[in-house]
């Protein structure tokens, strides 16, 4: 009966309470209206109650008057709470060969082709494991075995998407969407450790199919019998036509990316780059223009800058496009290398032909034109993004001063556990070695040495029904 009168009162009060006129999808809104709200965000309800909660809570009389004279102080405060409920959508994953897990606080989850990533989500890669992950614009990211990366931030702008990430540990190549196409060649993917991926009109096996059944049985011999690749011209094509295609609607929006790790931050601006951080140990960075591989003049232009630790030290440096540069622990100090180690040079070995991971990533975007023909507010209600005004240079700054100043405190508590730690295995593994690559350099050496295999001739004849079940068990996403 208690319960009964406690609800009765509750219903009184809020039925005294002003009530919000404003229409669910007013984006600019009157201030003088407290309760004005909009459509819900996508996967959201339209009740902002949180129904598991315990009921004496949200039932008890004080506990309401006080949120309610809160809320009648701030105006907005519906939208503020959607938008603190529901974190943007950092991207998907287009493969993963071993064991990556997505940390969505602390339970983690095995991730797989099309999981999706969002804002606060790490990614963590296991022993002889990789990914590549497709972000929102078309960026792409690849990450190396035993790396760990916090995707923390995504604003979308009417010129420009800006990105927050932070390496923990690792090594990762990050490479913006580019603008121009791809020079024409006649080899074989250089990262074929991930092939066949599951986005099976994107394969060049899925263009194989299509010239050889078209042929008569003499075409087909001849074609057989040949050296050339077949069907990478037509891969290439069906690239270049799609990147054409979608500059017309994406705008050639700037891809920002401010990546943090423990002793130093690199800011770029459409360019490509690899990274790798030990614990307690230098980091080795190089930006890739990758002018040897595309047509035509760059339109966006690049740029990329690095900044030290220290709680005031605010310099920055530009940094050298081609050229490997070594970060001291302290992240005070940034030197050009000479020579290189020559692992480092190795592992740039698997980015220079992507044709396959390319035609993958052109036909998502492709799939995703009202994503960029959007306004401001089917932008939110359709995709679950705010549109950023000119108060993004401001959110530009204030991360990178607060992450100047917390990663500063965090690389002190590192270096002291590292001192007690100086003998031990786990600092020898803070060394960048062949783990980061041999399997995939393994996977690169067999594909040139079997690209000729019947194994791999004989999806030429294959009916649809069974080239989709041989792309199932070949196209590797445990």
């Amino acid at each position: 009966m208690n319960r009964f009168y406690w609800v009765l009162i509750l219903l009184c009060a809020a039925w005294m309470t002003p009530r919000a006129h404003a229409e669910a999808t007013k984006w600019v809104v009157d201030t003088e209206k407290t309760d004005f709200d909009r459509e819900p965000l996508p996967e959201q309800k339209k009740s902002l109650i949180n129904w598991e909660q315990d009921p004496r809570e949200w039932l008890d009389l004080q506990t309401w008057l006080i949120q309610r004279d809160l809320k009648d102080k701030e105006p907005g405060w519906k939208v503020r709470q959607r938008m603190m409920a529901a974190p943007e959508q950092i991207g998907k994953v287009l493969s993963c060969i071993g064991d990556c897990r997505l940390y969505r606080g602390t339970i983690p989850t095995r991730v797989r082709w099309l999981s999706r990533i969002k804002e606060g989500d790490e990614i963590h890669t296991g022993a002889d494991s990789y990914i590549w992950i497709l972000l929102t614009d078309g960026a792409l990211v690849r990450m190396a075995p035993e790396t760990s990366l916090g995707f923390l931030e995504i604003n979308v702008s009417k010129d420009k998407i800006f990105y927050q990430a932070r390496l923990n540990r690792g090594y990762l190549f990050w490479l913006p969407r580019s603008e121009r196409q791809q020079k024409m060649h006649t080899l074989h993917d250089t990262d074929p450790l991930f092939l066949p991926l599951m986005e099976k009109e994107a394969n060049l096996t899925w263009f194989q199919r299509n010239i050889y059944q078209g042929k008569t049985d003499t075409e087909q011999w001849s074609l057989t019998a040949t050296a050339t690749v077949l069907g990478l011209k037509e891969q290439m094509a069906d690239l270049n036509r799609l990147i054409g295609e979608n500059n017309k609607f994406t705008k050639l929006r700037s891809h920002e990316i401010l990546l943090v790790a423990p002793n130093g931050n690199l800011l770029a601006q459409d360019v490509a780059f690899s990274w790798f951080y030990g614990e307690a140990n230098q980091s080795y960075f190089k930006l890739h223009p990758r002018d040897e591989f595309e047509e035509g003049e760059r339109i966006l232009p690049i740029s990329a800058r690095f900044m030290y630790r220290g709680y005031s030290n605010i310099r920055t440096d530009d940094v050298p496009v081609d050229k490997w540069m070594a970060v001291d622990v302290d992240g005070r100090e940034l030197t050009p290398l000479a020579e290189p180690p020559q692992y480092l040079e190795l592992s740039e070995v698997f980015y220079k032909r992507l044709t396959t991971v390319f035609l993958a990533r052109e036909r998502a975007i492709d799939r995703r034109k009202d994503f960029w023909k959007s306004n401001e507010a089917s932008l939110a209600s359709q995709w679950g993004y705010r549109l950023w005004g000119a108060e993004l240079k401001d959110r530009l700054n204030f991360l990178i001063e607060y992450s100047r100043r917390l990663e500063t405190t965090n690389l002190r508590s590192l270096q002291r556990l590292a001192e007690s730690m100086k003998n031990t295995e786990t600092m020898k593994m803070s060394e960048f070695d062949e783990r980061y690559f041999v399997k995939a350099l393994n996977s690169y050496y067999n594909s040139l040495k079997q690209k000729h295999a019947l194994a791999r001739e004989s999806t030429r004849d294959m009916a649809p029904i069974h080239y989709y079940g041989w792309l199932l068990k070949n196209a590797r996403q445990q």
